[in-house]
């Protein structure tokens, strides 16, 4: 039987609204009624290998009782059609362009319509390539996104935004795509590698930083709490089992809180046409460090030193003040966040990497070269710098590379 949500967040647009269920119970009853919800649509689960394994026995279980739960309801689909799963290999690799086009095959091969409905069951990566699959298949069907991981229910799930990477950078190739509605369910979260619970906290540092003093607040007063997921060493739940308020409380207000400010943002400049770029601050540099990794360093990492280092460069540049700077490293030092570029990074390597960046315009018609980078600069603690409203400032390569060498040894003396 579906739940009654823990909290519902409504995102209104001028062409759409749509709601953010946030739940603390399992998600695959909430999969299980989609069928009754949709009855003239065939649903198509797309997911990765790494959550397909894991999930495996809810999953058949899931297949079978849809199909009984459509019979029951007289729906038109034959007795073998309300579900279909699709699966592709995990990881950031398969955001491109051979990946999206096995996807679409298999929608084509298995006779997907433009009624049917797309549901991205995983993290950002499954509902950056499911969303965009959904975006251009037909020119465009429905989707639903259910994210099982603290960065994508925080962030990458909200707003609409999907894409590819390519060669030349990443999420370069894309559409603004909002989904039907985003179920998101804690107990999702008891299967996540430590690594990347902490990870997704770079996300929601970044929420209080850019706008939100309050959020700073209570992850600064109560960040003990933060530092171990309240769901670890958890086995995955199944659809009878949730988690209870008190002991998730804290933890679920900080992630609505943080999913408010992305709701708000996205809400008051939809398309990116200036404000939201504020959500940028800390991946200008995070996904030059990705870029540069070869991946190997994963979403949360590069952007939690990204929001460090671009802190310090808007300390360099005179918009943020010195005690700000250090206090939004010892947040992120104290998350056990990395606050340093690795050893392999250098200045001019990142600085190339970071010129692929959407945000970047060239100062002449080379088409070879863009002259410098921009960033999201921080005033304090919770707002960002208008700059004449770009929200982005400029920062050229030789003062860039001057800011490395000195941050570097600034971290140095500071991370123990």
């Amino acid at each position: 039987m579906k739940r009654a949500p823990y909290k519902t967040i409504w995102l209104s647009l001028p062409s759409k609204r749509y709601p953010i269920y946030c739940y603390t119970s399992s998600g695959w009853d909430q999969l299980a009624s989609l069928p009754r919800q949709y009855p003239h649509s065939r649903l198509f689960l797309i997911t990765d290998h790494v959550l397909a394994r894991i999930y495996k026995n809810e999953l058949k279980t899931l297949l079978a009782t849809s199909r009984t739960a459509a019979l029951d309801h007289q729906t038109n689909h034959p007795k073998n059609r309300p579900w279909s799963l699709i699966t592709f290999p995990a990881g950031e690799h398969s955001k491109s362009h051979a990946v999206k086009l096995m996807l679409e095959e298999k929608l084509f091969k298995a006779r997907c319509s433009r009624n049917d409905i797309i549901i991205a069951l995983g993290g950002g990566v499954v509902g950056d390539l499911a969303g965009f699959v959904a975006a251009t298949f037909m020119r465009g069907i429905k989707y639903i996104s259910m994210p099982t991981t603290l960065v994508a229910m925080t962030d990458a799930a909200i707003g609409g935004k999907t894409g590819i990477d390519t060669p030349f950078g990443k999420n370069l190739i894309g559409a603004f795509h909002h989904p039907e509605a985003i179920y998101i369910h804690l107990p999702f979260l008891a299967t996540l590698p430590h690594i990347e619970y902490l990870g997704g906290f770079a996300e929601i540092i970044k929420h209080a930083l850019i706008r939100n003093v309050t959020l700073y607040k209570m992850l600064t007063t109560h960040i003990k709490s933060f530092e171990v997921s309240p769901l670890h060493n958890k086995r995955p739940m199944t659809a009878t089992e949730s988690v209870t308020a008190s002991a998730t409380g804290l933890f679920f207000k900080l992630l609505t809180e943080s999913i408010l400010i992305k709701v708000r943002v996205v809400i008051h400049d939809p398309l990116e046409t200036a404000y939201r770029r504020i959500l940028n601050f800390g991946h200008t540099i995070g996904h030059g460090i990705e870029i540069l990794s070869d991946y190997k360093i994963n979403h949360g990492n590069a952007v939690a030193i990204g929001c460090v280092f671009e802190a310090w460069l808007s300390y360099r540049l005179k918009y943020l003040p010195a005690e700000h700077f250090e206090n939004i490293f010892s947040l992120i030092k104290n998350m056990h966040l990395p606050v340093t570029f690795p050893i392999a990074i250098k200045a001019p390597a990142l600085y190339n990497a970071c010129t692929r960046d959407k945000k970047n315009e060239r100062k002449t018609a080379s088409l070879t070269t863009t002259d410098t980078i921009k960033f999201v600069p921080l005033k304090k603690i919770g707002s960002v710098f208008a700059a004449k409203g770009t929200y982005l400032v400029s920062v050229e390569k030789a003062f860039f590379i001057k800011a490395f060498k000195d941050f570097q040894k600034w971290t140095d003396q500071h991370r123990h």
